[in-house]
């Protein structure tokens, strides 16, 4: 098995994994074992940031609802955060800043679901 032990990303992030196999760690058989799952992984992971959708992951009326997150960090057009919003967050939070002392935010969790719940609770067809 080819050793690797440092993985820098183009941002400058650096995966030190020089611990993770070893006496008493993993060995390289078993990273060997894993090496097809991992790769299966790696190639759900990659279509869902390019389609944007996951196998199951489906609307309340069964449709494919897409999955944004793995696009968050990505500044793109045809991406959620566009250059043109992050503008737009940005002069909203200067006017909110100069407006109002306190925000108070209602969250149920650190996911993306916990948000969209009370989206879709508080943006219902009887507003």
């Amino acid at each position: 098995m080819e050793e690797c032990k440092r993985f820098t990303l183009p941002s400058g992030f650096v995966f030190d994994v020089s611990r993770l196999v070893g006496e008493g760690r993993i060995d390289a058989e078993e990273l060997e074992q894993l090496k097809e799952r991992v790769q299966q992984a790696a190639e759900g992971l990659a279509q869902l940031r390019q389609a944007g959708l996951a196998k199951g992951h489906l609307s309340k009326d069964g449709s494919p609802e897409p999955v944004y997150y793995a696009w968050l960090p990505y500044v793109a057009e045809g991406h959620p955060n566009t250059p043109e919003l992050l503008r737009k967050l940005k002069d909203f939070g200067r006017g909110v800043r100069q407006k109002y002392d306190a925000v108070v935010f209602c969250g149920v969790g650190g996911s993306y679901l916990g948000g969209k719940v009370l989206y879709d609770c508080h943006a219902s067809a009887y507003l």
